[in-house]
């Protein structure tokens, strides 16, 4: 047996193919440099993507170095898979600054900041709030994290266009699917457009060889699947905020996304990857965004303007010391401006 650990300096195509020809060809391992001096690489490497062999384009990683990004978008298209390694900013760790928000192009921008700034405002009142009264709960040995776990409740009143900067770490298929999924991308489009062109931008600087595979990306078609939860609700008598129900004879049917090369159902879920046992899970867009992080949890997410609801969870230490009166004050605050958006 003979083991060698690659360099980092291959290009992503000269990895892919190399694996690809070990796999067809031979009984000797081809390796990268074999594969930059051969004239019909693009010629395999077209190949291979268009039939779908899309093993030999994840053994290169990317790691991106990502700043201003909204958590929003974060949630629906970075974090919506299992395929990547995120090191984000922690909300819980690190204090928060209310100049680290996003703001849409072509905004009411004085609108915007206004809201930004009277829910950081409500932030920082329910840090203050809640410290002290942490800290009495707390064990000795761990008074002096009471800020800290203050800042974990308060992060709740935090807009979801509230910035955060992070590594991020992809094969090349899932950087691909990327620029396939923005094109029907639900929320932060103008946000999710500038940072595919930044990507495809950097993925060229590294190898010029992509250009191909990234144009077919472009091209490729894909759907954001309807997702109605209600219906699943109504079939499966959900009425508690978590229930297990075995759904192997769920009528469902496979959307576009599973037919194209992509394969961007893997981006996109949608109710046909429901079988045997299942969960409904009824909780905040926070605690889903955690879950996503920490535990990569397949599920289900349609868009947000088809679920949304005056409805919210209020934690339970917030609730004993009843000073919720913040939460209701900047929900009402939250439901004028959003109010006020459809008219504009």
């Amino acid at each position: 047996m003979k083991i060698t650990a690659l360099k980092t300096n291959y290009k992503p195509t000269d990895i892919a193919v190399g694996s690809a020809r070990s796999c067809y060809f031979g009984k000797n391992i081809i390796t990268p440099e074999d594969v930059a001096k051969w004239d019909k690489k693009n010629e395999l490497l077209n190949s291979i993507f268009k039939a779908g062999h899309h093993t030999t384009l994840m053994h290169y990683h990317f790691t991106f170095l990502i700043e201003g990004m909204s958590r929003l978008l974060i949630w629906r298209l970075l974090h919506s898979h299992p395929f990547y390694n995120s090191e984000q900013v922690s909300q819980r760790y690190a204090k928060m600054k209310v100049d680290n928000f996003t703001y849409p192009k072509n905004c009411n921008k004085e609108s915007w900041q206004n809201y930004y700034e009277t829910m950081f405002n409500y932030y920082e009142k329910l840090i203050e709030k809640l410290t002290p009264v942490i800290e009495q709960i707390l064990p000795k040995f761990q008074k002096k994290s009471a800020k800290k776990k203050a800042q974990e409740f308060a992060r709740y009143l935090l807009p979801m266009g509230m910035n955060a900067h992070l590594y991020h770490t992809v094969n090349v298929i899932t950087a691909l699917r990327y620029i396939t999924a923005v094109k029907v991308i639900p929320e932060a489009k103008e946000e999710a457009n500038d940072f595919v062109n930044q990507l495809k931008q950097q993925m060229l600087k590294i190898d010029e060889n992509l250009a191909p595979l990234i144009e077919f990306a472009e091209n490729e078609k894909v759907i954001f699947p309807e997702i109605d939860i209600e219906r699943i609700k109504e079939k499966h008598n959900i009425k508690e905020k978590v229930k297990v129900f075995d759904i192997v004879d769920y009528d469902f049917n496979l959307n576009a996304n599973y037919a194209g090369v992509m394969r961007l159902s893997s981006m996109y879920l949608d109710e046909s990857i429901l079988g045997s046992f299942n969960s409904y899970i009824k909780l905040s867009l926070s605690a889903d965004a955690q879950n996503q992080r920490h535990r990569r949890s397949p599920a289900v997410r349609a868009k947000l303007e088809d679920i949304y609801k005056r409805d919210f969870y209020i934690p339970i230490i917030i609730a004993e010391i009843e000073i919720n009166i913040y939460i209701k004050k900047q929900l009402n605050i939250h439901m004028i401006f959003l109010k006020k958006r459809k008219k504009i």
